[in-house]
């Protein structure tokens, strides 16, 4: 309400806003949690076209970041127009607008891996065309995991996590977790086998500081799930020893919560 009246009152004293200045209203609205807030930044972004004040790359940032947060419909939709939109007027998207583009279809898309996967290739392309501003950063490469995982293709899941080695990204426990969780949901006869490999290394590798990567609940969930589904006769066994080991980290670490049991 402030930045509306900031704005009444310049056109009221003949003052022409901005480009700044309509950036920064749009970005009031979208702090305000208003419910009525895209409609009006699309209001003010007719208004800015109106009087032919050209949008920046962040308006488009931040019209693209709402409407991959808005519960709308077609809200996806809207924010890949925008995405072309910025090509069209000669503009470069940057890296926050390739990861909320991604994580939208994440959280979205139903399987959308194939989305993800295409606007990963292209922005990594342009980076090794010589645009180093779009070399991607642990957080793309999390959302590209995630995509993996959630289509169950523990292959691609475990040559993305190598690629984020091979770029000098350090994989963090949720990035590992999110390979296990490809191997989960493949349905290949290797799963468990594979969830047991990976739950191990990652073990390993946090023991030796290569990473960051302490198994969390979330892993010993998974490796829990595989191993009871693998139906093996030693799988009472071994789901019991996961079960010691997570309420041992539980009484090392009481400030812990991550290391909760959940049954």
């Amino acid at each position: 309400d402030e930045a509306e009246s900031l704005l009444s009152e310049m056109k009221n004293n003949g003052i022409q806003p901005t480009v700044v200045t309509y950036n920064t209203l749009l970005d009031a609205y979208f702090k305000s949690n208003r419910p009525d807030a895209i409609d009006c930044a699309e209001s003010l972004v007719r208004e800015m076209n109106d009087k032919r004040i050209r949008l920046t790359i962040v308006t488009y940032n931040q019209l693209i970041r709402a409407y991959c947060m808005s519960k709308q419909q077609n809200s996806l939709d809207k924010a890949h127009n925008l995405f072309q939109e910025i090509k069209k007027q000669g503009l470069k998207p940057n890296t926050w607008i390739y990861s909320s583009l991604m994580a939208a279809h994440l959280k979205k898309t139903k399987n959308p891996e194939q989305q993800v996967q295409h606007l990963f290739l292209e922005m990594k392309n342009a980076f090794e065309d010589g645009d180093v501003s779009l070399k991607p950063d642990i957080r793309i490469y999390g959302i590209l995991l995630n995509s993996f995982s959630k289509s169950g293709n523990p292959e691609k899941a475990s040559e993305t996590l190598k690629e984020m080695v091979r770029m000098d990204q350090k994989p963090t426990t949720s990035d590992f977790n999110a390979v296990l969780e490809a191997w989960m949901r493949s349905g290949d006869p290797e799963a468990t086998s594979q969830v047991e490999l990976g739950f191990l290394q990652m073990k390993q590798l946090a023991a030796a500081n290569t990473f960051d990567c302490q198994p969390d609940i979330r892993t010993y969930d998974v490796a829990i799930a595989a191993i009871d589904r693998s139906g093996a006769p030693e799988a009472g066994e071994k789901t019991l020893q996961l079960l010691r080991e997570l309420q041992q980290l539980s009484e090392q670490n009481p400030r812990d919560k991550s290391f909760l049991p959940t049954v």
